[in-house]
Formats: C-alpha cells, structure tokens, sequence
C-alpha cells in the first residue's frame, strides 16, 4: 500500500528525478506495483543497506533496513513469512543536528505471522526524537521492545478513517502513550477512534532547527520541544500554574471534553516540561515524557480525549493515556510536581 500513490506523485506534475527502492526481488504482486514501475521505470535505484543519502544544508537519511539486510550487515530471512512484504521494508532514520526521526514504511516486529525487523533495527539506531509510526499503528508492528530501545518523544501515525484494520490499535496507542511516559501520539485520521492519540485532522508538519523541532496540526495545534540531548529547565514553584476546564458540557460528555493547562509564568526564559507529574486526589497520576518548551504565558493544554469529534471540538497537543487521569467535579484535587517531586502548583475543588 505504501507504493499504491507514488505513480500518482510522479504522474502529477511533482519534479521526480531519483527513485529510491529495494529493487525487483520478492516484487509485490498486483496493479499498484505494476503502475509504479512503470511510472519509475527511468528513474528507479536500488538502495543498499547503510546507504547515506545527502539532502543538502547538513541534513541526511540513512537506510538501515531493506529487504531483512540490516546496515550493521545483520541478514535476516523472511522467506515464509504471511508478513513477508511489510518486513522487507526500507528503514530510514532522518538526521539534522541533534533532532532524528525513524520512518519504516510497514516494518514488522514479533508475533506469530511475522519476522522481527523493528527489534534488530532499533538496537542499531538507539534513541530517536520522532517516529512515524511502523504499519499504521497496527498490531504486527511497534512491540515493546522496539519501543523500550528507540524511546520516541512524538510519534506519528498514518491511516484513513474508518478503515477495516482497526488502525491505530488500542494495545499499540498504549505502548506508546503510558502513563509514566505520557508523549504526543498524532494520527493524521480519527482512526477507528481509540483513546489516548490525537486526530490531527490531516498533514502533519514538523519542523527543527537541530536543537529542538515543532508540529502543526492543519488547524494550528502545535507545540515546540527541545530534542532529548538538551537538559530539563525546571520551573521554581509561581513559575507554572495548572488548571481545568470543561470544553462543552452540551456537547460532549463528561470525561471527554475535559482538558488540563500547563502555563509558564516565568519571565524571559524558557520552562521545560520533561519528568513533569500530574496527580490527583486518588492516586492516578501522569508524567510528561517530553521535554516541551513554554516562554511566559505560553500555555499546553493536555486532553482526557483527542478526538475531536467526541470531546467537542478540540484539538489538543497531547491526549492524555486512556483512563489514566479523572478530574473531579467538586471534591479533590489536582497537583502539578516537578520531577524532583517539589510541588508547583494544584486545583483543589472546594
């Protein structure tokens, strides 16, 4: 499926001179690769495992995977596997300064149909900043290993909705947005609407200067964070207040549309948010696993849900894990921690 659009692309008026591919071995039956290779056909080079690619100003992308022959020459064999296709999937990791992003098309990891590729690949590549998410989020990709070893600050998911996969997966969403380790997950779709990711409605833009990267959603959601290199910059408590708030009580239901802000009071300097703690009056709580960035009076907004059309319209920067987090409506508290477990600030319902 990866394939199906890019004769289109290349048929459509975008300037096309090189096409990066794996070649004519194990080719995938079927018209849509039949209408790429005849659309490529000029153009196409077959990619060698570790194979550097140089796209100007200091930025590159690296192949660390193509057709199970991994770039620290690990081959593994694929032959038999259902999954066969999806494991041979190029594995790039993108790379400007200090910022990184993994991206590997259908990439399988361990289950009974398929050959783990994500396990041997993130044990070569480490840590990473951003993850476009492997085979749409469902359950044949993204293992918990993979996800332990590459330690993704945002990740990004791809699909339609609805669609008959049942893309993303609750199980999948829930390794990657924990509630120890509580991450932007964006879906460029509703999905098949599971908890604790956000629909953004459409293309997904990131940005970096090497030191820290921003996403934008379509309609203007984003948020700015420093890349996983950079020390937290702790906030001093009268530095950042928390709060609560309902986006629509006629319109959604309770615990939807609920949604926290995280506001920096600090003058002239930043804040940082990583190994911050969100805890309430019956002991759930969340830690944010990324280091987002706020300036005075810049504020990110945490949701119970991230789907616009359930909690009235809304798209938040992060969507809380499902069910981690319940907000009172008149009794308890909510309390803001550093990650030194000092206090910064709380809401009490009294």
């Amino acid at each position: 499926d990866p394939i199906g659009g890019l004769d289109e692309l290349i048929n459509g008026g975008i300037g096309v001179t090189t096409v990066l591919d794996r070649g004519d071995t194990h080719v995938p039956n079927g018209q849509p690769f039949l209408d790429y290779q005849a659309a490529a056909a000029p153009m196409r080079q077959t990619v060698p495992s570790g194979m550097v690619v140089d796209l100007g100003g200091g930025a590159t992308i690296t192949c660390h995977a193509v057709d199970g022959i991994l770039s620290d020459g690990t081959v593994l064999d694929l032959s038999g596997s259902p999954q066969e296709e999806n494991a041979a999937s190029l594995v790039w990791v993108l790379e400007y300064g200090n910022f990184s992003m993994f991206i590997g098309g259908d990439l399988t990891g361990p289950s009974a149909t398929s050959v783990d590729v994500e396990g041997p690949v993130a044990d070569i590549i480490g840590d990473i900043d951003v993850l476009r998410v492997n085979g749409h989020g469902g359950n044949k990709s993204t293992s918990q290993g993979f996800i332990d070893t590459v330690q993704p600050e945002f990740a990004i998911i791809t699909c339609g909705s609805p669609n008959g996969f049942n893309h993303p997966r609750q199980e999948i969403v829930d390794r990657l947005n924990m509630p120890e380790r509580v991450i932007p997950v964006w879906c460029t779709s509703s999905g098949n609407g599971a908890f604790g990711y956000v629909d953004a409605g459409g293309n997904i833009t990131v940005t970096t200067n090497g030191n820290e990267y921003s996403a934008r959603t379509e309609n203007g959601t984003s948020f700015t964070a420093l890349c996983d290199e950079f020390p937290v910059i702790d906030p001093a408590p009268g530095e950042v207040v928390i709060s609560e708030f309902h986006r629509d009580p006629d319109e959604s239901e309770d615990y939807y549309g609920e949604w926290l802000e995280i506001t920096s009071l600090r003058r002239y300097s930043l804040i940082s948010l990583r190994g911050m703690r969100i805890a309430n009056q019956v002991g759930e709580n969340v830690t944010l696993g990324i280091n987002i960035c706020l300036k005075e009076g810049q504020t990110l907004t945490l949701g119970a849900d991230g789907i616009p059309q359930r909690n009235g319209s809304y798209t938040p920067p992060i969507a809380l894990p499902i069910l981690s987090l319940h907000m009172a409506d008149d009794v308890g508290h909510l309390r803001l921690m550093s990650r030194r477990g000092s206090e910064l600030d709380r809401v009490d319902y009294d």
